[in-house]
This record gives structure tokens, sequence and C-alpha cells, in this order.
């Protein structure tokens, strides 16, 4: 088979989507206590239960990149990411 027969065949349908959601966690030291950030989930599922911020990644997206703009976007804070 050549490369254009392969390419004339091939069906990108046929294969399953990928999704991949990431969640970050936010720690800080709150009266001498570990504290964790925890938002409240605003959609189903589990709407109105807390957790932690979370949002799907974007194809061009670094994980860097989606932690910084799932806190931002879930709980209003701008931090840096490690």
């Amino acid at each position: 088979m050549t490369e254009q027969e392969y390419l004339r065949a091939y069906d990108p349908v046929a294969f399953p989507a990928v999704a991949v959601a990431a969640d970050a966690v936010v720690l800080a030291v709150r009266d001498g206590a570990l504290a964790v950030l925890l938002t409240r989930r605003t959609d189903y599922p589990a709407r109105g239960q807390l957790a932690l911020p979370g949002v799907f990644v974007r194809a061009d997206e670094g994980l860097d990149a989606t932690a910084g703009r799932a806190v931002r976007a879930k709980a209003g804070l701008d931090l840096p990411v490690r």
C-alpha cells in the first residue's frame, strides 16, 4: 500500500475523540495549617459540590497554562503555576 492509498482510506472519525481535563491543586498555609483551594461547581455533574478548579486541556496548550487558566476561570485568581 502506498501512502496515497493509505490516506485515501484513512477515516479519522473511525477513532474515538479524546478529551483530557486537568485539575489544579493550590496549597497555602493559613493560620499555621495547610489549606487547599476548592471551588463550588456551577455545572453538572455534581453542581453545587466542592471541587478542585479544573478545565479541559486545549490542543495547543501546555499543562502549566491549563492549570493557570483553571485557577483564573474557576476561582478568579491569577497565581504563578509550577
